[in-house]
């Protein structure tokens, strides 16, 4: 299936997209989906700027307040932008593999027997929405839930868990790390504050 097929399918028809990727072996394919729908979504912002002085303006503006002028001003210039974008198409493309093992670690804490390369494409395509247009404000508040519902219902099909499963997995379980995050940074916070005084 065509790069744009596949996308239109997922994107329009998830249930028809994760039943036919059930079938799907290996790594391969859905890497090759993640290259290319990543070059979009991070060179084309990268063109933008560089196409529009204004919102160069604009972007140097904001990050000067978070890394200072004189870095700001070096990062954006126009030979140093392909660089950066480079290195982070190749570190994305790099984390795919660790996202989908956190994925494939929790799916096996839940009972899962497929192999690492389903957990692998089911990251790789219910991410697809964000990778595609995560860099755009506003946007990326859809393309985030839309991925959420995809990977919903990626896991639904591709692993056969009921919902309350999935529910336990992607809600409770991160909701229960989180509060013990909290609790372990409070802690620190409380032991660095006694040292202190």
């Amino acid at each position: 299936m065509h790069i744009i097929d596949r996308l239109k399918v997922l994107l329009f028809q998830p249930a028809s997209f994760f039943t036919h990727l059930k079938k799907e072996e290996g790594v391969k394919t859905a890497f090759q989906f993640q290259a290319l729908i990543s070059l979009i979504g991070v060179f084309l912002p990268l063109l933008i700027l560089l196409a529009i002085p204004s919102l160069k303006t604009v972007f140097i503006t904001k990050l000067t307040k978070v890394l200072g002028q004189e870095f700001a001003t070096k990062v954006l210039q126009p030979h140093v932008l392909p660089f950066i974008g480079a290195l982070d198409y190749g570190v994305n493309l790099l984390l795919t593999f660790a996202s989908a093992a956190v994925l494939f670690v929790l799916l096996k804490l839940f009972g899962a027997r497929q192999p690492y390369a389903k957990a692998y494409q089911l990251s790789i395509y219910s991410k697809a929405p964000s990778t595609l247009l995560g860099w755009l404000p506003i946007v990326n508040i859809f393309t985030s839930i839309y991925s959420f519902v995809l990977l919903w219902k990626g896991t639904k099909i591709m692993y056969d868990f009921s919902t309350k499963k999935i529910l336990m997995m992607y809600l409770i379980v991160p909701l229960l790390v989180l509060v013990i995050l909290i609790g372990l940074a409070a802690l620190v916070g409380v032991s660095l504050l006694k040292a202190v005084l």
